[in-house]
């Protein structure tokens, strides 16, 4: 058994790639468009168009520092600095990141497809961020909201998005 039939909702690295490989693959055998071919990575939570480091265009647009940003977002320094450096971020911190600096559903779309990820109806962990953010105010996102959304997560025994302890 493949690491991808244990953790059908995982899009680390490794499974992203044989998703992406897989899906590749469909478009040969079934002809299908690019069109189609995207449609069907998708629905794996996945995008076959990414443009990496978008996430340092935030953070240029925005003018924050590590300090800053690992605080708004909580994601640790270290690892923000190891995503400034090309380390490819996973779906779960993007959407940590996205979420706690309060971008809209569009945006938090357009930084997942620079990625090579897509929000899935598909994927259980994706329908019930996704549901959360389509009722919610944009204006609203921030910690405490990642944090609601990481409860509803644990409930229903789904991945949680990434967070790191908060000294108080």
């Amino acid at each position: 058994m493949c690491r991808w039939s244990y953790n059908p909702c995982s899009t680390h690295a490794t499974c992203k790639n044989a998703k992406i490989s897989v899906c590749q693959k469909a478009a040969d055998i079934f002809q299908l468009t690019p069109d189609e071919c995207e449609k069907l990575a998708n629905k794996a939570g996945l995008s076959l168009c990414s443009r990496p480091n978008a996430l340092i265009e935030i953070y240029q647009n925005n003018n924050y520092r590590h300090p800053k940003l690992s605080k708004n977002t909580v994601v640790s320094e270290r690892m923000l600095q190891y995503y400034m450096t090309g380390k490819e971020p996973t779906k779960q911190a993007l959407l940590a990141i996205a979420i706690t600096l309060g971008l809209e559903l569009s945006q938090i779309d357009t930084l997942l497809h620079a990625y090579g990820y897509c929000m899935s109806k598909s994927l259980p962990n994706d329908a019930a961020v996704l549901w959360h953010l389509q009722n919610k105010d944009c204006t609203q996102y921030n910690t405490l909201f990642l944090y609601t959304i990481n409860e509803c997560l644990a409930e229903l025994e789904l991945p949680l998005l990434m967070t790191k302890p908060v000294k108080r």
